[in-house]
């Protein structure tokens, strides 16, 4: 899908939304795990991180510099989250 829509005008748009879809889900999956005092499945949420910073970085590509900061912007904060969890889970 994302390949045959590579042209629209919206597909940077697009991306940033199904990053922040897999971002929201991995938080998800760090904060269930804390609350249920279970084990956190690591796996999982480092392949939908993987997942939110491709889709962020593939929309950091587009020629405009508003949508390219937002998705620099957007794989920032990610990061910052995510080295709070690690941090966290040592």
């Amino acid at each position: 899908m994302i390949e045959s829509n590579r042209e629209s005008k919206l597909f940077a748009k697009h991306l940033i939304r199904l990053g922040d879809l897999y971002a929201d889900a991995a938080r998800r999956e760090q904060l269930n795990a804390r609350a249920r005092l279970s084990t956190f499945d690591a796996e999982r949420y480092d392949a939908l991180l993987d997942q939110a910073f491709s889709a962020y970085e593939l929309a950091g590509e587009d020629r405009k510099s508003a949508l390219r900061r937002e998705a620099r912007t957007r794989i920032e904060a990610l990061l910052a989250y995510h080295e709070e969890v690690r941090n966290h889970a040592q």
